[in-house]
């Protein structure tokens, strides 16, 4: 007897308006998860998920080259078989979802937050958050980059540069949909990197922009309770490092970054008089009259 059965699939998606949205699948067991089946014949492992994808939710799709995942795990009512599944990563356009209803409950469309509100299996989170990072331009060679935020007892930690990019007293912010306030240009450091090689990608990637490094302006720690939804609720102690960036007098910014629930995200000049919401809130003052030296700000925003 073969110890191993093999099934195919891939996290399904497409864009509506700038949005990721993910098909998620009602399995009869009643969790949500992403199509696959058994692979059949001399199939490939990519002939078996096109397959089950348009077997199970109607879609022709385009299987995306540089993302695959596999997991293996035993089959509880089948003592002595083990099931192999891989995943790849697959896009269309212009379908209507048409889920089979003899193999599912039903199917629906899902922004990344919606989908980890959903999805309870931890592997199949694990799996959404690696293909996310993916599309986002987060992962290298089809794996998931490395950021720089450690689990830590009921927590995290989060290692961050920010980028001070200024122009006619106005300061360059990043803001989306979902939220109500603006944020700095930037991101996590991945390991391997320094914060100046990080502040120098994050803004490449934020603004199309290869901006130079005038020098260190804050060393900032803070505790808040995360509100995106990979670690929502959870308290997060971040360490940000913000740069002051030289900013070359023909800049013009051309944003095409999404956050990690894949969400267009767009830049925003602002000033130390708007009226918006902006973190960090010290810009507000500092940013005035920027003054030489390094300063350091310690804030505590947990309830």
């Amino acid at each position: 007897m073969d110890l191993w059965e093999y099934s195919c699939g891939a996290v399904t998606f497409t864009r509506e308006s700038g949005v990721i949205r993910y098909v998620l699948i009602h399995q009869k067991k009643g969790w949500w998860s992403f199509p696959k089946g058994h692979m059949e014949g001399a199939e490939s492992e990519r002939e078996t998920a096109l397959r089950e994808i348009f077997e199970e939710v109607g879609l022709r799709v385009r299987i995306l080259d540089g993302f695959r995942r596999e997991e293996s795990y035993p089959l509880p009512k089948k003592p002595g078989k083990m099931k192999h599944v891989t995943y790849f990563c697959a896009e269309y356009e212009g379908q209507e979802l048409r889920p089979d209803p003899g193999e599912l409950l039903g199917a629906r469309l899902a922004t990344y937050e919606e989908a980890m509100a959903l999805i309870e299996q931890e592997p199949r989170r694990e799996l959404l958050t690696a293909a996310n990072d993916f599309l986002l331009g987060r992962g290298r060679g089809g794996k998931t980059a490395q950021d720089l935020c450690v689990p830590c007892s009921e927590g995290y930690v989060n290692l961050r540069v920010g980028a001070i990019i200024m122009r006619n007293g106005s300061f360059l912010m990043v803001r989306n949909p979902k939220f109500d306030y603006l944020y700095s240009v930037g991101g996590r450091i991945r390991f391997g990197e320094t914060a100046e090689q990080a502040v120098v990608r994050e803004v490449y990637e934020e603004t199309g922009a290869h901006l130079e490094i005038d020098r260190l302006g804050f060393v900032h720690e803070c505790y808040f309770i995360c509100d995106a939804p990979s670690r929502l609720g959870k308290p997060i102690y971040e360490l940000s490092l913000y740069f002051y960036m030289k900013t070359p007098e023909d800049f013009e910014p051309v944003c095409s970054s999404f956050t990690e629930f894949g969400v267009e995200e767009e830049l925003t000049w602002a000033s130390c008089d708007d009226e918006r919401r902006f973190y960090p809130a010290f810009f507000r003052e500092e940013l005035r009259h920027p003054e030489p030296g390094v300063k350091h700000f310690v804030n505590d925003d947990r309830p």
